[in-house]
């Protein structure tokens, strides 16, 4: 279901875009369309309309938008950037992950020394060294169609392998969504940039970014682990892609959602991300209830370590059990 919402003038100043499912007793369960495949869930809004409205009139502009799927039930919305999302009609409550944001500089080495410690950046440099007499160490932005595409396939097979071998299903199980990046990657124009490290022409590790408005955000990220794992291939492309982000003179690194080491070495902010879910009758209200609750329970695990770890321990050994069971990408830190 997408509802245009136009002004009285007739601009459009939002857009919702949820994805409508049938459930049992003749109720529905709906959801942003992007909800599986997305760190990022809120419909588009011109800032002018939000600012005007304010978090209750986008919250009631939403309980209308809701009304037009016919039939009642229970909805959820995850992983909001803010109160201004949109995606609610009431309380938001804090989401069990957050976002992580490096405000950027045009001069890359003096961003980078201001970023990385002495002792950091001495490893880097030896890592670097190290992976050099390896090979020929090549770090290539895709600049036409073909290339990018190549590259945007072999960073989502690398990934959906990783993720497979770890007992865990993901969106890129999905064909649809594997080409709707494919697509992306094929528009000469489009805001997805492909990078790769290759070694002696064999890839190693891969970024995939979407870049606008002066922020790149960090979607697909994959290296193929071998005998250079050592070296930190992924790490050094990061770097790279770094660098290339502050010579575009971009304003924003994007690291997306997780709470990884590697994100607190370069992120210099926290983006706090919300929930919110609710329904009309009372099968609904205990739906959304259940929603609350797994996103409680996973902000308690993420908040102590050691449990932490022994979910995902059991969360594997499940995955790994005779029942072939596969476990939803959500159950696993990011």
């Amino acid at each position: 279901m997408i509802a245009l919402v136009r002004d009285v003038s007739g601009t459009a100043k939002a857009l919702y875009s949820l994805h409508v499912l049938p459930s049992r007793w003749g109720q529905t369960w709906v959801q942003p369309t992007a909800h599986d495949i997305s760190d990022y869930v809120s419909p588009l809004i011109s800032p002018d309309f939000a600012g005007s409205a304010g978090p209750d009139g986008l919250g009631e502009l939403f309980s209308r938008v809701l009304s037009l799927r016919g039939t009642r039930g229970a909805w959820q919305a995850l992983r909001q950037p803010g109160p201004m999302a949109g995606y609610h009609t009431g309380r938001l409550r804090p989401s069990p992950l957050n976002g992580h944001e490096a405000v950027l500089q045009p001069d890359w080495m003096s961003w980078y020394e201001l970023r990385r410690s002495h002792n950091k950046r001495k490893n880097d440099r030896y890592r670097e060294r190290r992976l050099s007499k390896e090979g020929d160490v090549s770090f290539i932005e895709a600049s036409t169609a073909a290339q990018a595409i190549d590259i945007t396939r072999f960073a989502i097979d690398v990934k959906q392998r990783q993720l497979a071998g770890r007992g865990i299903s993901s969106a890129f199980d999905d064909p649809a969504v594997r080409q709707m990046f494919v697509n992306l990657a094929a528009r000469p124009d489009g805001p997805l940039r492909a990078f790769m490290l290759d070694i002696d022409g064999e890839p190693v590790s891969a970024v995939i970014c979407l870049v606008g408005g002066g922020r790149c955000c960090y979607v697909i990220s994959s290296y193929q682990p071998g005998r250079y794992d050592a070296y930190s291939p992924g790490a050094i492309l990061l770097r790279r892609v770094l660098e290339w982000a502050c010579n575009q003179s971009l304003e924003v690194f994007d690291f997306t959602i997780g709470d990884e080491a590697y994100k607190f070495d370069w992120a210099d902010r926290k983006l706090p991300l919300y929930y919110a879910a609710g329904g009309d009758t009372v099968t609904g209200m205990i739906r959304a209830g259940g929603v609350h609750l797994r996103q409680v329970a996973e902000r308690v695990l993420r908040s102590n370590d050691r449990l932490l770890l022994m979910s995902q321990r059991i969360k594997h050994k499940l995955a790994r059990s005779e029942t072939g069971r596969w476990l939803p990408s959500s159950c696993v830190r990011r």
